[in-house]
């Protein structure tokens, strides 16, 4: 909505005029900038939980607060399903991710990179590949073309 009025030199006023306008702009698409994902990760051998950060930057045209979502899928490799879909965050790292429990591993909040902190157990398997695909969302619903990094446990 927009409203006008006008003050002449004497100080008196108009009337307001007052009215609707939809502002329509062209949608683009966002993009991803190549995942950093380490391209081995180390199974633990004890209780301990190694923690891997994956990070992906994301650009839009139409601005970062444009961008509604950024995702990670784990896909096993030899099958192709998936064995899980998470969030990723921009959020300086206040956002504590459950079931896992920690924080979600992000540095700079507002930056454009989308990052989460990924537990790996003693209870994971070893010597296999997992694909980890990376897409980001935007308000309009449009979606990033897919990233994709494969992954050894070692």
């Amino acid at each position: 909505m927009f409203t006008v009025s006008a003050t002449d030199n004497a100080g008196t006023g108009s009337n307001e005029l007052a009215a609707s306008h939809i502002l329509r702009t062209k949608n683009y698409f966002p993009t991803l900038a190549d995942p950093v994902v380490p391209d081995t990760v180390v199974v633990p051998t004890t209780n301990q939980v190694n923690a891997v950060r994956l990070t992906v930057a994301v650009q839009d045209t139409n601005g970062i607060d444009d961008i509604a979502s950024v995702k990670v899928s784990i896909i096993r490799v030899e099958n192709g399903t998936i064995a899980g879909i998470y969030d990723m965050f921009d959020d300086g790292g206040t956002t504590v991710l459950q079931p896992f429990g920690l924080v979600s591993g992000d540095i700079t909040a507002g930056d454009g990179t989308y990052s989460i902190l990924f537990p790996v157990a003693n209870t994971t398997n070893h010597n296999m590949y997992r694909d980890f695909k990376f897409v980001a969302i935007d308000r309009s619903g449009s979606e990033s073309a897919p990233k994709t990094k494969r992954v050894y446990f070692k």
